[in-house]
Formats: C-alpha cells, sequence, structure tokens
C-alpha cells in the first residue's frame, strides 16, 4: 500500500447536504409527511475524498463529533494494522464507522494502527451534534443509523469466522459471494462482481493468507470453472453460492453421513 496522507476531517471542505436525498434508505420508515418535514431539516456536513491513502488524524475527535461518518457514495478500503500483519474491510454506500472511539494507538497494549484507501473517489457525511439532535424528531431515522452499524458489526463477524475455514480457495469463494450480497449482479448461470479493483492482495488481506497462496487458490477456482476475471478486470462468480461451506457442522456432517448411506 502507498504511503498514507494525513487526513484531517477538521480542514475538509464540508458542505450541508440533505441526508435523506443523498441516502433514500435512512428515510424508508417514514410516511410521506413525516419525509418531507424531514427531508429538509435532516441536514448534514458532506466532503469528498479522493482516490488515494489516508491515515485520519482522530486526537482529539473532530469539533462536533456525535453519531459517526456515513458514506454516501464511492469505495473505501479500511485497513486494519496489528504490527506487520492488516487485514481489509470494504465500506460502500451506507456505512457508518466512528474511528474516533477506537482510533488511538494509545489504548493498546499492541502496535495497531489504521487508516483508509480511498479506492474510487468517495462522499462522506458527518453526522455531527447538529444532525443528532435534529433526527432526534425522527428516532426512525437514528434506528436506521443503528441498524447500519450492526450490519457492519455483523459482516465483520462474518469475515472472521470464513477466516477459520483450512482451504484458502474456501475461504476466498465464500468471501467472494459474501461481497457479492452487497456489490454483486445476478447473471444467468452464477453472478457479476464488479470490483476490479479488488486484487490479489487484497484478497489475501480480507482472508488472512498470503498473497501466493491466493493466486494458487484462484488458479484451482477457475480450473473448477468456479471463479473468473472478468473483461472489465470485475470477477465472475459461476454456479450458486457454496452453502455447504458455512453450513453448521452438524448438519453438515448429518448430510454427509446421509449422502455415504
Amino acid at each position: 500500500m502507498p504511503q498514507p496522507r494525513q487526513l484531517n476531517l477538521e480542514r475538509l471542505p464540508w458542505r450541508p447536504v440533505r441526508l435523506l436525498d443523498a441516502d433514500v434508505g435512512l428515510g424508508e420508515g417514514l410516511d410521506a409527511r413525516q419525509l418531507e418535514e424531514a427531508r429538509s431539516r435532516l441536514l448534514a456536513p458532506a466532503a469528498n475524498l479522493t482516490r488515494g491513502a489516508w491515515r485520519l488524524e482522530l486526537e482529539p475527535p473532530p469539533p462536533g463529533a456525535a453519531l459517526g461518518i456515513l458514506v454516501l457514495d464511492g469505495l473505501i478500503a479500511r485497513i486494519q494494522e496489528v504490527g506487520e500483519l492488516s487485514a481489509v474491510e470494504f465500506l460502500g454506500p451506507g456505512d457508518v464507522v466512528r474511528p474516533w472511539t477506537y482510533g488511538s494507538e494509545e489504548i493498546s497494549a499492541l502496535p495497531v494502527a489504521a487508516s483508509w484507501e480511498v479506492i474510487r473517489n468517495s462522499r462522506i457525511a458527518l453526522l455531527d451534534h447538529g444532525f443528532a439532535l435534529r433526527a432526534g424528531r425522527c428516532p426512525q431515522v437514528l434506528a436506521a443509523v443503528l441498524e447500519r452499524v450492526v450490519a457492519r458489526s455483523r459482516s465483520l463477524a462474518f469475515a472472521l469466522a470464513v477466516r477459520q475455514l483450512v482451504r484458502v480457495d474456501d475461504r476466498i469463494l465464500v468471501t467472494l459471494w459474501h461481497l457479492a450480497d452487497r456489490w454483486g449482479r445476478t447473471r444467468p448461470g452464477g453472478c457479476t462482481l464488479p470490483l476490479p479493483e479488488l486484487s490479489h492482495e487484497m484478497l489475501a488481506r480480507m482472508v488472512a493468507a498470503r498473497r501466493p497462496s491466493v493466486t494458487t487458490a484462484l488458479s484451482r477456482l477457475r480450473e473448477r470453472a468456479l471463479v473468473e476475471r472478468a473483461p472489465d478486470g470485475g470477477w465472475l462468480l459461476n454456479g450458486e453460492p457454496p452453502a455447504d461451506l458455512v453450513r453448521p457442522r452438524a448438519r453438515r456432517a448429518r448430510l454427509e453421513f446421509q449422502a455415504a448411506g
């Protein structure tokens, strides 16, 4: 990864946006009258991030920081570093992060740090104190923000569980289909995953493997006609999602016993 630039949230050129226009999903719990009233009231500062590597300056947290940062558009890779090791998480439209909660390296007994790689030009909104106060009259919107936080937590827990699979090719296959749940497009015979930026190196960090092992595993998956590169650099996932790889162990053993009998 390139050397990250410093990203000071205070210095970004924030401009107010109508959040329910920028992220229509936040207003799905409102009726027509509530939505019309909330659209003009629920403003939040938004800013653009250009492609590149960034390290956030979060000590102290930005003034007015409250609920967190909402990704409105684009694609961001969040890199968690532990010593010389690192893991990657993709952040896209709708994701909510609160980096100043765990941004300090001083709260850990281990050498940890986090950085962002803006893979596609992105736009973020700061869910600041002003937004939180105005959103207090719309608990449905606050509940939607909380749902985003919980969804991200569950996705991270799933990714952690996938890393326990023994075979690297199984980890990769499950991870690609997991990403396809969000970014994929169904097609006859499988799914298209339009993430050409998802390199072998990033996959290695996602599945806790070395890059050469990922390259070898992808070759095996191609030989089995399960995964291939799309002409535009994205990924083609063929067949059905590999549900048998993540089926509970007891049920999987029972099915294998029945098949043997």
